[in-house]
């Protein structure tokens, strides 16, 4: 009778675990909700990236994939920064950034 009951107080914690993750995850804002502004900067795509993206990325890192065109969308201001804009943060932050081109 202890064994059963031993394994009914573990699987409730088991429970109790899933339920505290499901609310966490309900809880989290929607990525097109969190994108507010039209454009974001190199800066702030890393960051975003760093709490909402599938895999995280540095400022360099972003940057150097707007200059290598791998987001195409993206473009530089007169001052040398990049911006990109929002339907490509959107993309980013759910499939990351694509690969470099070799060769």
């Amino acid at each position: 009778m202890v064994c059963a009951l031993n394994e009914i107080v573990t699987c409730l914690k088991s429970i109790e675990k899933h339920l505290a993750n499901i609310e966490r995850f309900l809880a989290k804002p929607k990525l097109g909700e969190l994108l507010v502004k039209g454009a974001y900067s190199v800066e702030e795509v890393a960051e975003l990236t760093q709490t909402h993206g599938v895999k995280s990325y540095r400022p360099f890192t972003v940057r150097l994939a707007c200059k290598d065109e791998r987001i195409p969308e993206a473009s530089k201001l007169e001052g040398g920064k990049w911006v990109i804009p929002r339907e490509a943060v959107l993309r980013i932050l759910q499939d990351g950034l694509p690969p470099e081109r070799r060769g």
